[in-house]
């Protein structure tokens, strides 16, 4: 009987605190450039000022991972990605930990994906830029009304010729690490990193870790695309909705919309950074064997838990066809999934996918 009362009055107790929690409320806040694209924070707190914690906090480092993985600018104290590109062939540089981690990272998985994911191609992924930015000054959407701006015979396509050429100093081995030191040196003096394709997951990661570490349960990071969750939404629903977006840009709809726990979402397209010549879309994703854009897909979408990896993945299956892709994931342990988009083949998928997929009758519920 008197074991009865206790259980009776821990259960009483129990509804009662339950009661008196205060109810979680979503709170939203969005900062524009850092690594060029607008972020957007998403939390479920109990009060305001706890959330303006938590957004300083991810402000703050988003800036500072963005520093150290600029490879544009110099930032006063810190050796980036600008720094070491500076230094290439003069010997080692100290570098911070999260810069360090981040280049040994996509060394170690360098192998796994048949080199497609080369941070050493930078000294091609610059000519490549360099005639986007030129051609960009064109002006070649030509929209005008009633006015003829047709430049195409302007534009510029990088030569075959000076390609290989930039090609001879992308060689991944003349990275030299030194983990007891924390050193990172460039060997070959016209090397170029450029870690574009992982530098905005494998930081989006690095806040995730720190909110968790603050004990953050109920989250979402955009930064612009990327996409990573902390458990559920904080309003009852058991699934955050995930919209990936429409390649084709004169379809407004999603292209689809995923109900899944907490996980990570990146897309990689050709419908951003372009320009086109003759019909053919130039874009930003470099083959490094052929030193070109692939026009394999419009979109390549990887949905896995950790955010670096899933922006190292989206470029490289990107890189190759479906039988390939499928070789170089069964080299990864973590569960990942694919969801590949054309306008010719239009919409196929990982099976482990299928019961995430709106269009296949997933719901937030």
């Amino acid at each position: 009987m008197k074991k009865r009362i206790v259980i009776l009055l821990l259960a009483l107790m129990m509804v009662l605190a339950a009661c008196g929690e205060k109810p979680l409320t979503k709170e939203e806040g969005v900062f524009y450039g850092t690594f060029d694209t607008m972020i957007m924070f998403v939390s479920y707190t109990k009060t305001k000022e706890e959330f303006n914690e938590q957004y300083a906090f991810v402000e703050s480092e988003f800036k500072r991972l963005h520093n150290l993985y600029d490879g544009f600018n110099q930032h006063e104290g810190i050796t980036n990605i600008y720094e070491l590109n500076k230094n290439a062939g003069k010997g080692p540089m100290k570098v911070e930990k999260d810069l360090f981690d981040l280049i040994k990272f996509s060394i170690d998985n360098y192998e796994k994906t048949n080199g497609k994911m080369n941070i050493a191609l930078g000294s091609v992924t610059k000519i490549w830029m360099d005639a986007r930015n030129r051609n960009s000054e064109l002006g070649t959407d030509h929209t005008h009304e009633g006015e003829d701006h047709d430049h195409e015979s302007e534009i510029y396509i990088p030569t075959m010729d000076e390609l290989n050429e930039a090609n001879k100093h992308t060689n991944i081995k003349d990275i030299l690490l030194d983990e007891a030191n924390m050193t990172v040196e460039l060997k070959d003096p016209l090397m170029r990193l450029d870690v574009g394709a992982i530098a905005k997951g494998y930081a989006t990661e690095l806040v995730i870790d720190g909110l968790k570490d603050k004990g953050v349960k109920h989250a979402s990071i955009n930064a612009g695309g990327n996409v990573r969750t902390i458990g559920t939404p904080g309003d009852g629903r058991p699934k955050w909705g995930l919209a990936i977006q429409n390649p084709d840009e004169n379809n407004s709809d999603y292209l689809e919309v995923l109900y899944i726990g907490e996980t990570s979402l990146v897309t990689s397209g050709d419908y951003q950074r372009y320009f086109e010549k003759d019909g053919v879309r130039y874009h930003h994703i470099i083959d490094p064997d052929t030193l070109m854009p692939k026009t394999l897909y419009n979109s390549v979408s990887i949905i896995t838990e950790d955010s670096g990896l899933a922006d190292y993945l989206s470029t490289t299956l990107y890189l190759v066809d479906k039988k390939e892709a499928e070789q170089i994931l069964s080299r990864f342990d973590e569960e990942i999934n694919v969801l590949w988009y054309s306008k010719e083949e239009g919409k196929t998928n990982t099976k482990g996918l299928d019961e995430f997929m709106e269009s296949k009758g997933a719901q937030a519920k």
